[in-house]
């Protein structure tokens, strides 16, 4: 199923990041077509709520010690889930990031971005299990393009598309796994290269979540499939980057 176009160019628009001419070709789409309508005054309403929201919230006491000491849990229980067979992508992790879940965060604009997709609203644009097509077309929409691999831990990759998170293009690889789908999004950092972070998991909306980062790449994978198969995925996924 093809994606419009034009839908891809919505949130940009509604950022007012178009430039003239875009704007003008966008806002003659909308003349006449229902949906893009619909789905930007669905993106507009999001904002306005988004702007009522209060995050000014201060850290209580003893925050930053409650964190060191999540941390270090959690690489001792990461630990102990790659050991095997995955000693070389350990001996390179060199940090845990901790995940701070909001409306409007990376995580959870990537979660949102997956439900539309499995209710038909966010559509591959790209439906293959063809490397050569879907890189490159990557490639062309964004500038860049994460690893893509047509089979990941037993996953089989079937299509992408492109979607934004928290403002950032993104691009976004779907893999059917065991009857799930995964959506794969990754976002291009404009910082320098940073060091490979070990993924790491959360839950948001009931999905789970795995968040890593290496190199210039923040990565998400995101699925209602177990935390173990997800965890795999990523883990596969960072060890055979080179390949994709």
């Amino acid at each position: 199923m093809t994606k419009d176009p034009f839908t891809l160019r919505l949130h940009a628009y509604a950022d007012e990041e178009l430039d003239a001419a875009e704007a003008s070709a966008v806002e003659a789409h909308l003349e006449t077509c229902a949906g893009c309508r619909a789905e930007l005054a669905e993106i507009r309403d999001l904002k306005a709520a988004l702007r009522t929201l209060d995050f000014s919230e201060v850290a209580p006491d003893g925050l930053a010690a409650d964190i060191q000491r999540r941390v270090a849990a959690a690489q001792v229980r990461e630990r102990a889930i790659w050991a095997g067979g995955t000693t070389g992508l350990l001996a390179a992790c060199v940090a845990v990031a901790l995940l701070v879940m909001r409306p409007g965060s990376p995580i959870d604009d990537a979660v949102m971005s997956h439900q539309r997709a499995l209710d038909g609203r966010n559509p591959m644009a790209v439906a293959s299990s063809d490397r050569g097509e879907v890189k490159p077309w990557l490639l062309k929409q964004l500038g860049f393009a994460p690893p893509v691999l047509e089979k990941a831990a037993g996953c089989t990759m079937v299509g992408a598309r492109t979607d934004r998170l928290a403002h950032e293009a993104a691009s976004a690889v779907t893999y059917s796994c065991d009857g799930h789908t995964v959506d794969f999004y990754a976002v291009a950092d404009r910082s320098p290269d940073a060091p490979l972070i070990l993924p790491h998991d959360v839950k948001s909306r009931n999905y789970n979540v795995v968040s890593w980062q290496r190199g210039r790449l923040t990565c998400y994978a995101v699925s209602d499939a177990p935390e173990p198969r997800l965890l795999a995925l990523a883990g596969y996924i960072q060890s055979h980057a080179a390949e994709g």
